[in-house]
């Protein structure tokens, strides 16, 4: 019951069955009866597929094709608060790890980049970027967050001053930009970081407006901007402290969790 993608050979394939017909935009593609299916267009796709006994079953979904022909991809870097983690780290996720249960993956590849510990700077300097960048096709998307490791002072390896980091984020969107792709910066989520029943939000401070900065690339470049910061500060200093970071943030209780036997109190 589900049309599959080929991302090698552009194509999609329905399920194995006796007789298939393919249709786009609810028109029938004339010659289209085999199992596989290149497709150049972005468009909605149908199949009607016939088993042995003459039973008709159709299976439609839409597909977002680049100007290079490919399906599209999401490359997404970040840190710890985007990566993926193993099983072993369980119920620690970033949210690159959970945002493909919010689309139909069929129609779409994400490759999550993000790695912990990084900032815009030290995550260039390590030579992490060049291969993604040179990955890139167009109509391919970055979804870039910064920010947490780059207000780290005490870490001189990737630390990034605010002025730094507006150049940086720059680069990162003129060689996506270059390659054809789209970049979309995404402000970094906000910490449980409180004064007295007052949430702060460490992003937004005097000397640490990482967010503003973002903010200032986005509109100097003309590039989307998803504000996760605000939308996240927003939501949770409505929750209170404790509830947060019980129930969004990683503070476990002892035994609460087989991979955490001793508990754990991280508000990042």
């Amino acid at each position: 019951t589900i049309i599959h993608v080929d991302q090698e050979h552009y194509s999609i394939s329905a399920p194995d069955a006796f007789i298939h017909q393919w249709y786009m935009n609810g028109k029938k593609i004339e010659g289209a009866t085999k199992r596989n299916l290149e497709i150049k267009e972005t468009g909605t796709y149908k199949v009607e597929i016939t088993n042995t006994r003459g039973e008709k079953t159709e299976i439609e979904s839409s597909f977002l094709v680049t100007a290079a022909g490919a399906i599209i991809k999401i490359y997404i870097i970040g840190d710890s608060t985007v990566c993926n983690y193993n099983a072993s780290a369980y119920p620690q996720a970033g949210w690159g790890q959970v945002l493909p249960a919010f689309f139909n993956t069929t129609n779409l590849t994400f490759v999550n980049n993000a790695i912990g510990g990084r900032s815009s700077r030290s995550f260039f300097e390590e030579g992490r970027w060049t291969p993604i960048k040179n990955a890139l096709l167009p109509g391919d998307y970055v979804f870039i967050q910064w920010g947490h490791n780059d207000r780290d002072f005490s870490n001189a390896s990737r630390y990034t001053s605010v002025a730094d980091y507006k150049n940086y984020l720059i680069m990162y969107c003129n060689e996506t930009k270059a390659k054809g792709a789209i970049p979309v910066l995404i402000s970094p989520m906000v910490l449980n970081a409180w004064t007295g029943t007052t949430m702060r939000n460490v992003f937004t401070e005097t000397g640490n407006n990482y967010r503003g900065a973002m903010l200032e690339v986005a509109n100097q470049l003309n590039v989307a901007f998803v504000d996760l910061n605000m939308k996240s500060w927003n939501l949770y200093k409505t929750y209170g402290s404790v509830y947060n970071q019980h129930f969004i943030y990683k503070g476990l209780d002892p035994g609460e969790y087989p991979n955490y036997p001793a508990g754990i109190n991280d508000g990042t």
